[in-house]
């Protein structure tokens, strides 16, 4: 490829990276546009070149997409960025594959040390005992111990092995190896761990982290102390009291990477970002990061924690509607129902009565279906 053409594409690719909305997915992607076209120069075949040049072309138009506010284009960028999809992905899981604090276990074949069972670390097993959007059914303690695949008869006391013979312990390392990777396909890493103890020392700070540490847990997760998470909240603000929308004429006339005036603070950082559209993807971004939490409890005996998998407050799936994340209601609200006569008078059904008026509705329905089906027959 002339080196002509390779520089016309770098510098599509930095146009398309610079209308980005946020500085980080600036950062990665002109990190990102530097490795591709040096990928690109360092083959010599004219044919894999030309190959991985089309691969290069096809990311430039998919963030020339999501510029343009093509949602899926976007929401693949970001799921790129914040590790949901590709190499950092396993990057982000690198450091929950293991735990310091276990004996490493016996091979299942003595001569292979490559045979030994996979290893789940605290971390890692909470993550698999928790629904994601993906996988609704989550997995058990026992079938991270007895994977699913691997049959009864693996067990020598079992009643099949006593009648059938002896498991092949090749086959037993080789299940349990496919059933580890199936696992870890089922995970989606988080960004940072969050300390939340009893005596108000909170946060994702290392300093925290090495605060209420007790032997090797919490240990600090690869993206940990850059404020990843507090960038998106930050974003995406607060939605249960947004500003008043911006006039159509400002909207088309600032860029979207632009933030409003009325959206900074004293120190001229962005609070959230003015429109609700990139909004929206963020919090879509949030419901596929699972906020992993170590609460520490302060006992007699010495300091006890665990962790816990949460869904961040601000996410939402995207196929929920938004009603169904309405703030409850205040004091002041309440106040209000209860003195309005309409709503005072109007009596509310109860969960009872609206599940036995829909049992009506619905033997009414088949009533008249069978009525009209025995009519169609004569």
């Amino acid at each position: 490829m002339p080196p002509t053409a390779l520089c016309s594409l770098y510098r599509a690719y930095l146009r398309a990276v610079r209308r980005l909305p946020h500085h980080y997915l600036r950062y990665f992607f002109q990190i990102r546009a530097r490795d591709d076209v040096d990928a690109v120069a360092a083959l010599a075949d004219p044919a894999r070149q030309l190959r991985k040049i089309n691969d290069v072309a096809r990311r430039v138009r998919r963030l020339q997409r999501a510029t343009a506010r093509d949602a899926k284009a976007f929401q693949r960028i970001l799921a790129l960025a914040y590790g949901r999809t590709g190499k950092l992905r396993w990057e982000l899981l690198h450091p929950m594959l293991t735990d310091p604090t276990a004996p490493p276990p016996a091979p299942i074949i003595p001569a292979l040390p490559r045979t030994a069972p996979p290893v789940y670390p605290p971390e890692l097993k909470h993550l698999l005992t928790v629904p994601t959007l993906k996988h609704k059914k989550a997995l058990t303690a026992s079938e991270l111990a007895k994977p699913r695949i691997l049959p009864d008869r693996a067990d020598p006391t079992s009643p099949d092995a006593l009648l059938f013979g002896p498991f092949s312990k090749r086959l037993e390392a080789n299940l349990r190896k496919r059933a580890y990777d199936l696992a870890l396909k089922r995970v989606q890493p988080p960004l940072e761990v969050t300390v939340r103890s009893d005596d108000g020392l909170n946060g994702t700070d290392l300093v925290v982290l090495d605060a209420v540490r007790t032997n090797v847990y919490p240990r600090p997760l690869a993206m940990q102390g850059l404020g990843l998470m507090r960038d998106i909240n930050d974003l995406i603000g607060n939605t249960t009291s947004i500003p008043p929308p911006t006039p159509r004429r400002a909207r088309q006339a600032a860029p979207l990477n632009e933030p409003a005036s009325n959206q900074l603070n004293d120190t001229g950082q962005t609070k959230m970002h003015p429109f609700r559209w990139v909004r929206r993807r963020y919090r879509n971004l949030l419901a596929s990061i699972p906020q992993l939490t170590y609460n520490v409890t302060h006992l007699p005996s010495g300091i006890r924690g665990g962790f816990v998998v949460e869904t961040p407050p601000h996410s939402i799936h995207p196929n929920h509607r938004s009603s169904h994340y309405n703030p409850p209601a205040d004091a002041v609200s309440l106040a209000w129902v209860a003195s309005n006569p309409a709503s005072s008078s109007t009596p509310t059904p109860s969960p009872s009565d609206l599940k036995s008026e829909s049992k009506n509705v619905n033997s009414r329905k088949c009533n008249e279906n069978t009525g009209s089906n025995s009519l169609n027959k004569q």
